[in-house]
């Protein structure tokens, strides 16, 4: 009974420092760039781990190289320009697919319509 206590007790432990690593690194984007870190969480969610209505199927986005650099950068502070670019696309684009109820595509479309591009 006590190997159990600990093996749960270690199992707590690393779930916590795996939360409070993810929780670190949209707190670090924040504080690197002044954006909200409401504001950051929901662009990492939109990004990484939310399914969306894609052009042929419900999923994920599929990885994509240099959006995961970006967010490096911006996570160490040393970001340009353009990662600040993918933060205000991937942001509006997030909110205008919960406002309207919407597809990736539609709301792709309004985002770069809006001005938000985004060129790595």
């Amino acid at each position: 009974m006590l190997e159990l206590r600990k093996w749960t007790g270690k199992l707590k432990k690393k779930k916590q420092l795996k939360c409070t690593g993810k929780f670190a690194r949209v707190l670090a984007i924040a504080n690197n760039t002044g954006w909200k870190k409401s504001r950051v969480e929901r662009v990492k969610n939109h990004v990484f781990f939310e399914e969306h209505q894609l052009d042929d199927r419900i999923a994920r986005f599929d990885p994509d190289y240099q959006m995961a650099m970006a967010w490096k950068r911006l996570e160490k502070g040393n970001y340009k320009e353009s990662d600040i670019d993918l933060l205000n696309h991937e942001y509006f684009e997030s909110r205008f697919m919960g406002l309207y109820q919407t597809d990736y595509r539609t709301a792709h479309n309004a985002t770069v319509k809006s001005g938000r591009t985004w060129n790595p």
